[in-house]
Order: C-alpha cells, then structure tokens, then sequence
C-alpha cells in the first residue's frame, strides 16, 4: 500500500498540526506502509524545520523542496492520498488533480481552523472556507483529533452519511497510542481500498 500524505508546513502557522502528522506518518512507516509526504510552504524551508521532522518523524528522510504542481501531479502515483487539513491554500489545485484521478481515495484528518495572526492568515482562511465544502465531499473518509474542534468546524454538515468518520483522540496518549494509531488507519485505508 502506497499513501501520499499532504501536511500544511508554511512558517510557524502550523507547528502544531506538523508535529502530529509527522508522527503519524512516522508510524506508518515503521507499520510497513509505503508512505511519502509532501509540505505545503511558500519559500524555502529553514533548516530548523528540517531539523524538527527529524526529530518527530526519525524514519522519515527530508528530500528538500519541489513545487506544489510538481508534487501533486505525483498524486496519482499512489493508492491513497491523504490531506491534513487546513490545506494552506492549495486546496484548488488537490481539488483540481483529484478531479482527474476519480477512483482515488481521500482521507482528510481534521486539525483546526486557521487561526487568524495577520493578513496572511486572513487570506488562506479566506480560500479555506471556499473550498472545503467540495474538499470534504470528494473525501472517503474523515478522521479528527479534537472532539471540540471538529463539532465547531461544522464539517459534519459537508459530508455524506457514507463517509468514514473517525475520532483519532484515543491514538494520542498512552502506552498503547502508536498502536491504536497505525491499527485505526490501516482499518480505515483497507476499506477504502476494499471499497473502491
């Protein structure tokens, strides 16, 4: 099983989100999962975030920057995608690779809205909100870290009652959190793939 994993990564918005879909996919990749990863970021990257996947995801090698077409035309590639959400603006363009690709499968993990700190964030909150309704309706499946969070989002509303829904806070603590982590996914990928 190959799984393209797209992560917000731009400037210090997204700290937070990286630091556990690095994990994640960290995990993953030590489960046997062929998995590669994709940043969204404008600009180069700092050596200090290079430094931090290190030391959440050790497995994972940093290849360095390509562009956001570059990498979403790999999409395709794979047997999955899945997008950690906020998307930093690239919505559109996942939107419009996932278009041309139909039958491939789309987990979306829900992390939080954007928090607004400047006009930057303004606008990526902006194009967020414009696409999330067809981004949540072309998903096959949704998972969520923080009950709140997800019920003040109102995602529930965009998606069809076929999509698989799934609360991810039990994967975050405990001695038997990497676990429950890699078994809840691997569920939820197997189905999908058995479904399509």
């Amino acid at each position: 099983m190959r799984v393209f994993h797209i992560i917000p990564g731009a400037f210090d918005y997204f700290d937070d989100i990286n630091d556990l879909a690095f994990k994640m996919v960290d995990n993953l990749s030590e489960a046997g999962i062929q998995v590669d990863v994709m940043t969204i970021q404008f600009g180069g990257t700092k050596k200090s975030t290079t430094t931090h996947i290190k030391k959440i995801a050790p497995s994972r090698e940093y290849l360095g920057d390509c562009s956001l077409d570059e990498a979403i035309k790999k999409m395709s590639d794979y047997d999955l995608v899945h997008l950690h959400y906020p998307t930093f603006g690239a919505s559109r363009k996942i939107l419009h690779e996932l278009s041309t690709h139909p039958k491939l499968p789309l987990v979306i993990t829900y992390y939080r809205s954007i928090v607004l700190q400047d006009f930057f964030s303004i606008v990526l909150k902006m194009s967020d909100w414009y696409f999330r309704p067809v981004l949540f309706k072309r998903a096959q499946a949704v998972t969520y870290f923080n009950e709140k969070d997800w019920n003040k989002s109102r995602i529930k509303s965009l998606i069809s009652p076929e999509v698989f829904v799934e609360n991810l806070s039990d994967t975050l603590a405990g001695s038997n959190a990497k676990d429950a982590q890699i078994s809840h996914l691997l569920w939820l990928y197997n189905q999908l793939l058995d479904i399509l």
